[in-house]
This record gives C-alpha cells, structure tokens and sequence, in this order.
C-alpha cells in the first residue's frame, strides 16, 4: 500500500482543467491498482495492465500537447525505464515506484498547460 502514497503527489493538481482530468484519471486508476493488489482478485492484473496503458496514452499526449515537450519526454522516458526495471529487478519496490515513477511525472505534469 505504500506504492499509494506517491498519488499524493497529483492531489494539488486537482483542478477544471485538463490536467486536473488527467489527474483525476491517475489517482482513480492507480487506487484501483495498487487497492486491487491487497484483495484477492482474479483480475488484478488486468486492472494493472489497464492502469498502465492509460499512463502510457496520458504521458504520450501530454508530451505531445506541451509546451516544455524536451523536459516532459525526458521526465517520462527515465520514468518508463525505472518502472521497467523496478517490475524486472526489484519486484515492484515501493519507495523507488514513489520517487523513480510517481513524483517525477507529477513534477512534469505540474508543468503541463493546454
């Protein structure tokens, strides 16, 4: 459940705009994914595999629709690769999905204005 806490980091963002949309979108996902993963259901992996493809789409249009398109590339290519290595080497740490995946797109999405 600690991987949670990292969703923090999006609450400020909150707002009736698009990035508070996305968000919205990452909180609800990543409640649902991380939540799912303390229960015992036969499709928790299919909630994880949805959270991420809808990162995925969210941090490619962001990247595509900002103004700071180096900064947010940057910041999303180094947080696909930590959470790749977190999945393959360090079986899903916490503190490095908080700091390595969830505060730094929080960081580059704070930036983001459409």
């Amino acid at each position: 459940m600690l991987s949670s806490i990292g969703l923090l980091f999006f609450i400020p963002l909150l707002d009736y705009n698009f990035k508070g949309l996305i968000s919205m979108i990452v909180i609800c996902n990543g409640l649902l994914c991380h939540g799912s993963k303390y229960t015992d259901l036969s499709y928790q992996k299919k909630i994880m595999v949805y959270d991420v493809v809808c990162n995925v789409i969210m941090g490619l249009f962001v990247i595509y629709t900002s103004e700071h398109q180096t900064f947010t590339a940057i910041v999303f290519t180094i947080s696909v690769f930590t959470f790749i290595l977190n999945k393959i080497r360090y079986n899903s740490n916490s503190l490095l999905h908080v700091m390595g995946i969830q505060f730094p797109l929080s960081v580059a999405l704070s930036f983001y204005q459409l």
